[in-house]
């Protein structure tokens, strides 16, 4: 049996009715205010048996969040029943029926709990914190002060590079790196 769940004509609104009917559902649930969306709902999907097609025109029609289609979604597929949804039929057993539920888990699952702390997006809000929050990457051998140093007794004063970095305990590759910085 096609059973089609739906919102009934509001002032600027179309009916789900007429469109529920055209794609044969024999037994049609409308919802006629926002607020007993929910209960019809409710009710039709306790209408549902084993092997019928549960029509609705866009998964919107099951809830207002995420969560909300997946738990309608969960509770049609415990039934038994078929899902179409517009004009695609998301029956279990093919790939987009047998894809539909575990995605709409997975997004509800991350709209429930964010990114974890390691991911990108927490590392971009430290950096804008300021860098004395957190270390990045491979600690500075040299302060500031001592890289000034180094480069005025390369270009001032005339020392080599491999004096300068024996000086700081540091290899001349250091001390080019500062000096091409500049």
């Amino acid at each position: 049996m096609r059973i089609g769940f739906g919102l009934a004509a509001q002032e600027e609104h179309v009916s789900d009715e007429a469109f529920l009917e055209s794609c044969g559902a024999e037994r049609v649930f409308l919802a006629a205010t926002p607020e007993s969306r929910l209960p019809t709902l409710a009710h039709a999907i306790a209408f549902l048996r084993q092997g019928d097609v549960f029509l609705v025109q866009s998964l919107e029609r099951l809830g207002d969040s995420l969560e909300e289609i997946v738990a309608a979604l969960e509770k049609v597929s415990k039934t038994g029943a078929a899902i179409q949804v517009g004009e695609n039929d998301v029956t279990p057993g093919t790939p987009l029926g047998d894809a539909l539920l575990p995605v709409s888990r997975y997004l509800a699952e991350r709209i429930r709990h964010p990114a974890p702390p390691n991911a990108p997006e927490a590392s971009d809000e430290s950096r804008r914190d300021g860098p004395e929050r957190r270390q990045r990457g491979r600690p500075a051998v040299l302060t500031g002060a001592q890289r000034e140093r180094a480069q005025r007794l390369v270009t001032e004063q005339g020392m080599s590079t491999r004096q300068v970095a024996r000086r700081f305990g540091v290899s001349t590759a250091t001390i080019y790196r500062i000096l091409q910085e500049t």
